[in-house]
Parts: C-alpha cells; structure tokens; sequence
C-alpha cells in the first residue's frame, strides 16, 4: 500500500484509542476484504467496531460570526450542518460495502480546528 499522510483527525482518534485502552489504534486501514479500507478496526472486551473518521471545519462560520458588524445573522441549515452531512454521507459510503458482516459500523466525526 502506497505511503499516505495521516490527517490529524485521525491521529487525534488513534490516541484516544491507546489512552482508553482500545486495540487496533497502531493497525490504520485494516484489510476487510472490500475496495475502500476503513480506518480502524477497533477492539476492547472481547468486542469491535469497525471506525471511519471525517474530519470537518467550522472555522468559515466562526470567521463570519467574529465579525464586529455581525451582529444578528441567520444561517441556513446546510451552511450549518452542511460540512458534517457531507462527512457523514462519506462515511456511510465507505462502510456501506461492511453492512451485514454483523459487526458495529461508526462514523467519528473529528474538528481539528475547535
């Protein structure tokens, strides 16, 4: 597998794993058998979960709410929650081909600039 860089999000996840004990943290994109890998393949107690992480920005809305001028504005729910809807959806698409194995599927959603 070619060399990729690791995105913080995902470096920020893989230490949260080791911190709480997880196993699977030092093992990115396991091979499960489908065309896309997922991230993490995590393990504690005898149980698993299989992990996406998608990293997202509020950093454009934070700037537009920063300005002095600003001080009533009205957001429509795709500026809001349009950021997270397109992780989200990546996520899904990536796990999709996973569905049924009988193995817990999670999208972690990760702001590295919050």
């Amino acid at each position: 597998m070619a060399h990729r860089s690791v995105p913080a999000s995902e470096q920020w996840f893989a230490r949260y794993l080791e911190h709480n004990g997880y196993q699977g943290w030092d093992e990115p994109e396991p091979d499960l058998r489908v065309a896309k890998r997922p991230d993490f393949l995590v393990r504690r107690a005898g149980l698993a979960a299989v992990c996406e992480v998608k990293e997202f920005s509020t950093s454009g809305l934070e700037r537009r709410l920063d300005r002095p001028h600003n001080r009533v504005m009205a957001l429509s729910s795709a500026e809001v929650y349009g950021g997270i809807r397109g992780q989200l959806k990546e996520g899904a698409d990536r796990l999709k081909p996973l569905d049924g194995r009988g193995i817990p599927l999670v999208i972690v959603l990760a702001n590295p600039t919050a």
